[in-house]
Order: C-alpha cells, then sequence, then structure tokens
C-alpha cells in the first residue's frame, strides 16, 4: 500500500498467500517478534539471482530429518521444439526423522541413526513448503498437476508425509498472461500439450528432491529457545556412506 496507494481503491486487489512451519523448537513462537519493521525489510531487501539456502530468512528455525533444515532451491532447464523453459523449485524444508533420510537413494539416515542415535534430535512434523514457478504456459490443472509431482519428490528424500506434517506445494505458471481489461470476451491463451508434459513432472520430481538436500547440506547447526540445539547435517559422514555405496559421482 506505501508503494502503490491506489490499490483498492479500484476493482484491483491484492491477495496474499500466507504460508506456515512449525518452527516453535528453536523459535520463541508465540513471542510474535517479527512485526511490520522486519516484514518490510524483507519485502524491500527482495531481489533476483542466487538464492541464499539453508538456515535463512523463514527457514532460520527449520529442522529436517532431525537436522538443520531450511531454505533449499533447484531448477532444471525443459526443451520443447526450438524453446527452453524453466522449471524452478524452493522449498522450506521441516519435516522428517533422522532414520527415514534418503540421499540418492541411499538409506543415510538409518546408517547415522545406527551410529549415534543422539546424532538427531526428534523432529516434530512442523511442515515443509514447496513452491513451483515456471515460465512454460500451464493451465490451472496442468500446476495442479506440477504440485503433486513435487511431493513424488519429496518422497524421494525419505519423507512420508506423517500425520501431524502440513506438507503442501503451490505451483505458479508466468506463460500465461491474462490483461487486466480486454475488448473480447474470449480468453486465447497458450499452453503445454498434455503430450509434451512429462518433462516438466520429471524436471519437478527432480529439482524438489535436490532442493530439500541442498537446504540439509547447507545449514548450519543452531541453538535456540530454551538451549534447544539442532545440529547440521554430518556432510562429510554423508559422503563417505555415499562413495562407500557407489551412489556418488563425479
Amino acid at each position: 500500500l506505501e508503494k502503490h496507494p491506489q490499490i483498492g481503491f479500484s476493482d484491483d486487489a491484492y491477495l496474499p498467500v500466507v504460508a506456515e512451519c512449525d518452527d516453535s523448537t528453536l523459535n520463541d513462537l508465540n513471542g510474535f517478534h517479527v512485526k511490520d519493521r522486519e516484514l518490510q525489510a524483507a519485502l524491500n531487501s527482495a531481489s533476483s539471482g542466487f538464492i541464499e539456502e539453508g538456515a535463512v530468512g523463514a527457514g532460520t528455525g527449520m529442522t529436517c530429518y532431525g537436522f538443520k533444515g531450511g531454505i533449499g532451491s533447484a531448477s532444471r532447464l525443459i526443451d520443447l521444439e526450438s524453446k527452453q523453459y524453466v522449471l524452478g523449485v524452493l522449498v522450506n524444508s521441516n519435516h522428517g526423522q533422522c532414520r527415514q533420510l534418503l540421499i540418492n537413494g541411499i538409506p543415510v539416515g538409518r546408517i547415522l541413526s545406527a551410529e549415534n542415535e543422539n546424532a538427531a534430535v526428534k523432529n516434530k512434523e512442523g511442515s515443509i513448503v514447496m513452491i513451483l514457478a515456471t515460465d512454460a504456459p500451464c493451465n490451472q490443472r496442468q500446476l495442479e498437476r506440477l504440485a503433486k509431482r513435487a511431493c513424488l519428490g519429496l518422497a524421494r528424500t525419505g519423507s512420508i508425509a506423517a500425520n501431524g506434517s502440513g506438507d503442501f506445494a503451490i505451483a505458479i505458471s508466468l506463460g500465461r498472461r491474462i490483461a487486466r481489461s480486454s475488448n473480447s470476451p474470449v480468453l486465447n491463451l497458450p499452453e503445454i500439450h498434455n503430450d509434451f508434459i512429462n518433462s516438466f513432472f520429471e524436471a519437478a520430481a527432480e529439482a524438489t528432491e535436490e532442493a530439500v538436500l541442498n537446504s540439509l547440506f547447507c545449514a548450519s547447526s543452531l541453538s535456540g529457545r530454551d538451549s534447544n540445539h539442532v545440529s547440521e547435517l554430518p556432510v562429510e559422514r554423508c559422503l563417505q556412506i555415499l562413495t562407500a555405496a557407489g551412489a556418488l559421482t563425479n
């Protein structure tokens, strides 16, 4: 409203979507420490370019598979005839137990749990948010199908969508623009033909899996309220496990 005071005085309205992840293990959730000032600073500092990952922003208090989680991102390029499209995924990981963690199909979490039962905290199943964005022209139904494939990618990291975890995915397309006003009563919008959509499904699953793992590999240990502590993923040990299993390639 400060930047665009005309909003609300016509038929235009911006309706924000606010996501939620329970970070109460590390955060004094009931203290309501985030005020208008912090919100304004976050909005004003938002920019394009590389995304900082790990325990940053909304990911500061997140726990993923018993280790420090948070923000992760990944993307894929999809070639269709003479045009190339991008599908990107942003996650805020906050889910799962250590023993469930899979990396490249290897049960890394079970091995880490067996080696040190105190290596990871028991997560409170506090939800993961997955956001998919593409410049391909996808209709509403196709976006809903893409969002479901993000959940498949999440499952590849070991998630079972536990009872107390409110995992959800949101997909958006920048490739279908609708004019605010038009002289024509009929819309003629482009869209990907379903015969060619499998490449986008594969990209959604792959990028989501990678984004979740990136959030783990980039996050650092953190101590929060009441001296609660969540350790970072033991990256070197994970690499040793993956190398021994033949699941790590140069």
